[in-house]
């Protein structure tokens, strides 16, 4: 589970290869940068993928 930023560290750990997942606005670029497989979902507040949690 990742609140904010944190969805850097599920990226970092691939955690989020090939997955949805949602972060702050200002989170999103890094995270890209980190896992270009990871699927952004912007308008999303929320985002529960098999046991992975993501907010924004």
């Amino acid at each position: 589970m990742s609140i904010c930023s944190g969805a850097i560290l599920l990226a970092k750990l691939g955690l989020l290869k090939n997955k949805p997942y949602c972060t702050h606005h200002q989170v999103y670029p890094l995270v890209e940068k980190i896992d270009k497989t990871a699927i952004a979902k912007k308008n999303k507040r929320f985002v529960q993928i098999d046991s992975i949690y993501t907010s924004g």
